[in-house]
């Protein structure tokens, strides 16, 4: 059966999601359920980007590719 991979952005935010979308098992460092495994990354995966420059008045969001 394929599962899809959940990514957060620490272990605690995985924690959390995990908690929010009930029927997840913990294992060691990351969680499962029937459907998904949830795992997390050390550091920040979404950064703000200055798109103007120093000054620049708009921002941009960069989000990560999810595959399937």
């Amino acid at each position: 059966m394929t599962k899809r991979l959940i990514i957060a952005e620490k272990p605690s935010v995985a924690a959390d999601i995990a908690k929010a979308l009930v029927g997840f098992i913990k294992h060691d460092d990351y969680f499962e359920s029937d459907s998904h495994v949830l795992s997390s990354a050390i550091g920040h995966l979404l950064e703000p980007r200055l798109s103007g420059g120093i000054r620049g008045q708009t921002w941009q969001v960069v989000v990560p590719l999810i595959c399937r």
